[in-house]
């Protein structure tokens, strides 16, 4: 599995910097991630922007695949995999930021003994909304429930 991802990385990023010399891509294309892209007004030469942007895709192309390992790791009972979902969901890294989402896994990785789960869990919670709390609740749960032994 490592090994394919190497080549698919080698060829997304042969793919990135081909588009860029044919003139395919624009500064301002979209990236997928707001969080991932310098808005350093003090950035002028085209190329070192093209350079930035090259960067961000594929550090969020990384991300995105430590996401998906990650996942799989939880879905397995790893408690280390169950807390780092909670910190990438509430930083936004290769995924849609997501308090929701990052609390909800900061609560299972706190059931299954994860240590610092629960000053996470309660550093997030404090920026948001009962119903959003409410939501993280019936969603950790929920897919404690589905992945009960």
């Amino acid at each position: 599995m490592l090994k394919l991802n190497k080549k698919v990385l080698g060829l997304s990023l042969s793919l990135v910097a081909l588009s860029f010399s044919q003139g395919a891509c624009a500064e301002g294309d979209v990236i997928g991630s707001a969080s991932t892209v310098s808005t350093n007004k003090a950035i002028t030469n085209p190329v070192n922007m093209q350079d930035r942007y090259i960067v961000a895709k594929i550090n969020f192309y990384q991300d995105s695949l430590k996401v998906d390992q990650l996942k799989e790791a939880a879905e397995q009972g790893d408690v280390i995999a169950q807390h780092e979902l909670g910190d990438i969901y509430r930083n936004g890294q290769g995924v849609t930021k997501s308090d929701v989402v990052a609390l909800m896994w900061y609560m299972i990785s706190e059931e299954n003994g994860a240590k610092g789960a629960g000053n996470d869990k309660d550093f997030t919670a404090r920026y948001m909304a009962g119903d959003q709390i409410d939501l993280a609740f019936r969603m950790a749960e929920r897919w404690q429930k589905t992945h009960s032994d």
